[in-house]
């Protein structure tokens, strides 16, 4: 399961896909002035499901990260694909440049599961190629998409995986964490107490395996502990 500090960092990289993506319309009125208006509105469109996968987050929180990650990724993708539909060069496009942009963003600030991961960037690669592929095409632009995309996907893939590495080596506590002086009881930051070993074991990697101390055993039983 993910933890609650894991909603944070996406919510994070969803406010700067609702800034950035709507901004790059500066390129969009340059490089192709005729079709600036819908692009526009493929960008509004995808920035507005941003915002609402955002208020999702929030209400739901840990129960739909695994949606709201994979659909984002995979609309701003899919968008990036209808720009290159809409100015008609497919393959030549140089929007395909963003398609590698959306794979190298969803491993910094995204973080799924090495499967689901590598499920999302198939079918990222996978609807650029097939759709674009009703479009006139040469087989240069053809070949220089496949090997760009396709090596980002791999590089994504092999950094994706060694970051889970990296992120399970130095998962650690930090900070001052509010314990009750009786029971031992731990504050989140939602102002929830829980038990020391739920707490430790949502927040690290640590397991833990039941036992007595001398002292307690001897508390609890005086009779028939035999200290050695």
């Amino acid at each position: 399961m993910y933890s609650q500090r894991t909603v944070q960092p996406i919510l994070f990289g969803l406010r700067i896909g609702i800034v950035l993506f709507p901004s790059c319309f500066l390129l969009d009125w340059f490089s192709y002035p005729q079709y600036k208006y819908y692009l526009l509105i493929i960008r509004i469109a995808t920035a507005s499901y941003f915002v609402f996968s955002c208020f999702l987050l929030k209400l739901h929180g840990e129960r739909v990260l695994n949606f709201v990650m994979c659909s984002c990724f995979f609309l701003a993708a899919c968008s990036i694909t209808l720009m290159c539909v809409v100015v008609g060069e497919g393959f030549a496009s140089p929007y395909r440049a963003g398609i590698m942009q959306v794979l190298i963003i969803s491993v910094l600030l995204f973080y799924m599961r090495p499967f689901l991961y590598r499920i999302t960037v198939f079918l990222v690669a996978l609807q650029y190629f097939a759709v674009l592929a009703f479009l006139p095409f040469t087989v240069k632009d053809f070949l220089s998409s496949f090997f760009a995309i396709g090596i980002t996907v791999v590089m994504a893939i092999l950094i994706h995986y060694f970051m889970k590495k990296l992120l399970q080596e130095i998962k650690t506590l930090k900070g001052i964490i509010p314990i009750c002086a009786r029971c031992k009881r731990i504050r989140d930051d939602r102002g929830y107490w829980h038990q020391l070993e739920s707490f430790i074991r949502n927040h690290s990697d640590a397991e833990f395996s039941h036992s007595l101390c001398i002292e307690c055993a001897k508390e609890l039983y005086p009779d028939i502990y035999l200290e050695k």
